[in-house]
């Protein structure tokens, strides 16, 4: 689960950020304009990197449900 946030995030920032780049050709706009946008969803998804890294808790609840 850590991962899979972690890579969304990265997906998203520059330099290396394909998806930033490939939306942004798509939508013929700017990057700028493009992370200005994205910037409070980076925050969540920072957040919830924390949460999911620092209270482990969050993510065990489901797969203990199907013991």
């Amino acid at each position: 689960m850590i991962m899979a946030v972690n890579l969304t995030i990265g997906m998203c920032t520059p330099p290396l950020g394909v998806c930033l780049f490939v939306s942004s050709s798509i939508a013929k706009i700017s990057l700028k304009d493009q992370m200005r946008d994205l910037l409070p969803m980076l925050a969540v998804l920072i957040g919830v990197l924390l949460l999911v890294t620092y209270i482990p808790g969050l993510t065990l609840w489901l797969p203990s449900l199907f013991k």
